[in-house]
């Protein structure tokens, strides 16, 4: 749609008006729809190397990540998820993210190593403890 708005205010002479500018997660969307996933995580590394470090969160890629999820490209989905768990190994959401992909998979005992993971990092986490009993695993602090 926003490319879509730009050509018009071009088109027109819109007075002050900025061109939209895909953000990271957009890029790395758009490249892996067309191109597929291995050249939207070449063009992810690609920013990374030209862009300011505070251009990237973990919710970006986790965004992207689920997305992939919601398309039911699982495979491409938890190859996101572990992209963002080994850049940012200290985000308890990211080893969230990446149980759940793994669940999905049903790829159970990689999932309960996440989740566990997860709550090393933030303990009082109700969520992944109602994972981890979904996947059969008691757990008590």
């Amino acid at each position: 749609m926003q490319p879509l708005l730009d050509s018009i205010a071009r088109e027109y002479r819109w007075p002050g008006y900025t061109p939209w500018v895909p953000g990271v997660v957009d890029t790395v969307w758009i490249t892996s729809r067309t191109k597929g996933l291995d050249a939207g995580l070449a063009e992810d590394r690609r920013m990374r190397g030209a862009r300011p470090a505070s251009d990237f969160r973990p919710a970006q890629s986790n965004s992207l990540g689920y997305q992939l999820l919601g398309d039911g490209r699982v495979e491409d989905a938890i190859r996101v998820f572990q992209l963002n768990v080994e850049l940012y190994p200290q985000d308890a959401n990211a080893y969230d993210s990446l149980g759940e992909g793994f669940m999905t998979a049903g790829r159970n005992e990689l999932a309960i190593a996440n989740y566990r993971r997860w709550l090393e990092l933030d303990p009082k986490n109700e969520n992944a403890v109602t994972n981890l009993r979904k996947l059969g695993v008691e757990w008590t602090r």
